[in-house]
């Protein structure tokens, strides 16, 4: 992190700041923790499973002593495998019993039980299971507790086709102990992102899950995190309170389909995603007013930000593949060195931004050879065509880039801008291009409509009004002014 953050300001100037899962603010380090708060936690102990079943895999199994109160009607049948464990430890087991409800003389299964057991864990069973229901599972250790959710998603009354949704398994990272304490007392547990692999697994056709399923996991790390929010908020000892909600942008980088080019397009699954992309906003919304209904705005300022915008795309771009076409992409040696005797560049780019390094003293342009490289770069990357159309939209060199304030060290010789609808990515076999693996991206030129973000601040200090147009790094000082301190620091002080 480059600048003084907000939450070190107000703790440099004797004021006290919480942070809860906000970007940067991940414990690693006294710059990167507040006085309390959580960290956002997408490292799962055991990532999410999709489990299938068919007939082979069943077999008759005996009632477990917590199972002795559920009855069935037919045999119970069951399924058990271990999942996770690295270099010989132990994974996790899970069992599934099926259970026939119904007293009809017939076989019909239509309902399971889920147990889990991590190594070194006690054995934890769910409820009786239907099709679409949702059960969760934890696990105490002294004062750390982790959890796993479970649906099931599809179950045959003959048992030749069950399928399990598995989330991952979570620690919620809160400190310091009180504050952790009181997130444990209340029930709230890290649910962890909704499984964005698992929903695009099914649209390509593989086993995944489906939409619903999804937006239930995404309302429940709204919830979750609406919840934390208010119960921080009922603490006294905080002046600043940053609080982040993850899933509008999980939304917009998973259901944005509104192009015919994007993979998967049809009017039908268009048409299935808006109202999704609503849900996913409303939920919001509704954990938004449930904390202006709870704070006192006579004496507290809200404020609502995005740090982005979100555009859809269709199509992938890897500005490696053209310095890989020119020669120049930097190589490893097995010693995992780079060769020094020619000049070697490489790209580094995500969403609609990309960094061109020269390495060495090319990339000053202080020499003739510095100053070709760096036209023919220019030429070659506005010259490139995908498909007929051109997937940059502006090129600038580290000097050009003072203009929009990207002058910093850090920047690349080259600054490229993807057109809207690309989207930078690393490609595999040295592809240029390939179907956009999301879609919807931000990072691009910052004075396209789609880039624009959200600004609302309500409460004290704030006359209402529409509030025209906020640079980004006009937030930070608005905010130390209502708190009554000098904004951060641009230099980072390191005394």
């Amino acid at each position: 992190i480059g600048t003084e953050t907000l939450w070190e300001a107000v703790r440099r100037q004797g004021r006290r700041a919480a942070v809860l899962a906000w970007p940067g603010a991940d414990g690693n380090g006294d710059r990167r923790t507040a006085d309390w708060g959580m960290v956002y936690n997408n490292n799962a102990d055991r990532e999410a499973q999709i489990l299938l079943y068919s007939n082979p895999d069943w077999h008759p199994v005996e009632r477990s002593a917590d199972e002795e109160s559920i009855p069935s009607f037919s045999a119970q049948q069951g399924t058990r495998e271990i999942l996770g464990g690295d270099a010989g430890e132990i994974g996790e087991i899970f069992e599934v019993r099926a259970i026939d409800g119904k007293d009809d003389a017939q076989i019909n299964y239509d309902r399971v039980v889920f147990s889990a057991q991590p190594a070194g864990f006690e054995r934890r069973t769910t409820v009786p299971l239907r099709v679409g229901d949702w059960a969760k599972l934890t696990w105490q250790e002294e004062s750390d507790r982790s959890s796993s959710w479970v649906k099931l998603l599809e179950l045959a009354p003959d048992l030749s086709r069950c399928k399990l949704l598995v989330s991952g398994r979570f620690h919620t990272l809160a400190y310091p102990e009180a504050f952790a304490a009181a997130i444990r007392g209340r029930g709230l547990d890290w649910p962890g992102p909704p499984n964005s692999g698992g929903l695009a697994s099914t649209w390509q056709g593989r086993p995944g899950i489906d939409l619903a399923t999804w937006i239930e996991a995404a309302d429940r790390m709204t919830t979750f995190l609406g919840e934390a929010l208010r119960t921080a908020t009922a603490r006294s000892d905080w002046d600043l309170l940053m609080a982040y909600f993850p899933v509008i942008d999980e939304a917009g980088h998973r259901l944005l389909l509104v192009d015919p080019r994007q993979s998967n397009f049809s009017p039908d699954l268009r048409d299935e995603l808006e109202p999704a992309r609503n849900q996913v906003w409303r939920t919001v919304d509704a954990q938004l007013r449930q904390l202006l209904d709870k704070v006192d705005l006579a004496r507290t300022t809200v404020l609502v930000v995005s740090d982005h915008g979100m555009t859809p795309v269709h199509t992938a771009v890897d500005p490696n593949a053209v310095l890989s076409e020119l020669g120049l992409l930097a190589k490893e040696t097995p010693d995992g060195n780079r060769p020094t005797s020619d000049p070697t560049v490489v790209a580094i780019g995500d969403g609609g931004a990309a960094h061109i390094y020269i390495e060495g003293s090319l990339a000053s342009g202080a020499d003739e050879n510095g100053t070709r490289i760096l036209a023919d770069l220019v030429r070659r990357f506005a010259d490139w065509r995908v498909e007929g159309e051109a997937p940059i939209e502006k090129i600038y060199t580290r000097r050009e880039a003072k203009e929009i304030g990207l002058d910093h060290p850090n920047s690349g010789d080259l600054i490229l801008f993807a057109r809207e609808g690309f989207v930078f990515r690393s490609l595999p076999g040295g592809k240029s291009a390939a179907p956009a693996p999301v879609y919807g991206a931000h990072g691009y030129f910052g004075g396209h409509p789609d880039m624009q973000a959200l600004y609302l601040a309500i409460g004290a200090g704030v006359a209402p009004r529409k509030g025209g147009t906020v640079d980004a790094t006009d937030v930070a000082p608005r905010v130390a002014a209502w708190l009554g301190i000098t904004p951060p620091r641009r230099e980072i002080d390191t005394q």
